[in-house]
């Protein structure tokens, strides 16, 4: 049965949520086998495919985050949310033209933002970084921006976390070249630190301030668990 919803969001079309899940202490992939299962087939593959255990694990919750909002706002359940790829491979679900998502993860932090209109998210760790990255892929203004801030590190991240979002939201991925456009001045997107990260959002439309959830994997996975029988 095919499931398609003309105008789906609610409530507002302006409304946008980003929800920020922490992994914990790092587990064997093995203990998620059971979550692994309420993914359709083609999911599984997808995340399986990943040769490390962390990678596996960050790709399986940002699949889970996806798929159980879908449930929660719209009643599909996860082997009947049918997600596909654009031409650089910008995930999108056909049923559900009015709804869009991005995911992003890195180290032990996965986000999940979506909203009625397009819109990218990106996440990094506040850490020690290269400055040959912003020689390359930073326009000049950017390049005096971290050079003239008191804090670089903070700043390099805030431009980077900017850039990988718009390139998201867009679609584009890498064929849009990094340094061919500025992040600084542009008020539709927003950075903000959560326990030693930097998220990054980037609308197409001036939306409302995003609501912003901290989940934590635990309280996640047992939500997960008490719904189980009605996922599938």
């Amino acid at each position: 049965m095919k499931h398609r919803i003309e105008n789906p969001f609610p409530p507002s079309s302006r409304d946008c949520v980003v929800q920020v899940l922490s992994i914990g202490q790092w587990p064997d992939f093995s203990r998620y086998q059971d979550l692994l299962s309420l993914l359709p087939s083609d999911q599984q593959r997808r995340v399986t495919a990943y040769s490390r255990d962390h990678d596996r694990t960050r790709s399986l919750f940002g699949r889970l985050l996806l798929l159980s909002t879908v449930y929660h706002l719209y009643n599909i359940p996860y082997g009947a949310c049918r997600i596909a790829f654009g031409m650089y491979g910008k995930p999108f679900l056909p049923d559900l033209p009015n709804f869009h998502f991005s995911l992003s993860h890195t180290e032990s932090r996965v986000v999940f933002a979506f909203a009625a209109s397009p819109l990218g998210v990106d996440v990094e760790r506040l850490k020690a970084y290269d400055p040959r990255i912003a020689a390359r892929f930073f326009t000049p203004e950017e390049n005096r921006e971290i050079a003239r801030a008191s804090n670089p590190i903070h700043r390099f991240y805030q431009i980077w976390t900017r850039k990988e979002a718009f390139i998201k939201a867009t679609g584009e991925g890498m064929k849009r070249p990094l340094s061919s456009f500025d992040t600084l001045r542009d008020v539709r997107f927003l950075t903000f630190a959560t326990e030693g990260y930097l998220v990054s959002l980037y609308t197409e439309e001036h939306l409302n301030p995003p609501k912003v959830q901290l989940i934590y994997d635990e309280d996640f996975i047992n939500k997960l668990r008490t719904q189980e029988r009605s996922l599938i």
